[in-house]
């Protein structure tokens, strides 16, 4: 009865893509904002038996504010049960903000009874753009009741952030 047939296919090669974060933004802070250039680090992991050759993975996202300036990574070979890394370079414009996502379309060869077979696959990674900079936003316990003073407080060329909350603290941020 054909109603009653399963069918499964065997899959001898698996190389799963991974996002490994920023490596580099603009102002260093390891957070993604409008008007940056990131670079963000992808890994190839071969989970199978089989060595890759000839692995691409191209880059994309529907986006828009997004330019990756290399989206084609060439990871050449990678071995059974290794991985290798790879890098691309992003500008964030003024209008991208939120969760963006991209997709990776990972294309390779691999050898098994003496004959080469092609290896496609498609798999998605996000990046969060934010308006946030490190160590922002900064969380009191208490209602801040003072108008912030902007100054380089201990002359060290850096500006801090010094403000009183409501029970009369005086916080300075650097």
């Amino acid at each position: 009865i054909p109603e009653n047939i399963i069918r499964f296919d065997v899959v001898n090669m698996m190389l799963l893509p991974e996002y490994e974060g920023v490596s580099f933004d603009s102002d260093n802070d390891g957070i993604i904002n409008p008007n940056e250039e990131v670079i963000l680090d992808i890994s190839i992991y071969n989970l199978s038996n089989f060595n890759a050759q000839n692995i691409i993975a191209n880059i994309s996202t529907i986006e828009d504010g997004i330019e990756i300036v290399n989206n084609e990574l060439i990871f050449e070979n990678i071995d059974a049960n290794d991985s290798n890394q790879n890098s691309i370079v992003v500008n964030i414009l003024d209008d991208a903000f939120g969760i963006i996502p991209f997709n990776v379309d990972v294309n390779a060869t691999y050898q098994e009874n003496g004959q080469n077979i092609d290896y496609n696959d498609t798999f998605t990674f996000d990046i969060d753009v934010s308006l946030n900079q490190a160590g922002f936003p900064y969380s009191t316990i208490n209602e801040i009741h003072s108008s912030p003073i902007i100054c380089d407080l201990d002359l060290n060329g850096e500006k801090e952030i010094i403000f009183g909350d409501h029970f009369g603290f005086v916080h300075a941020i650097n």
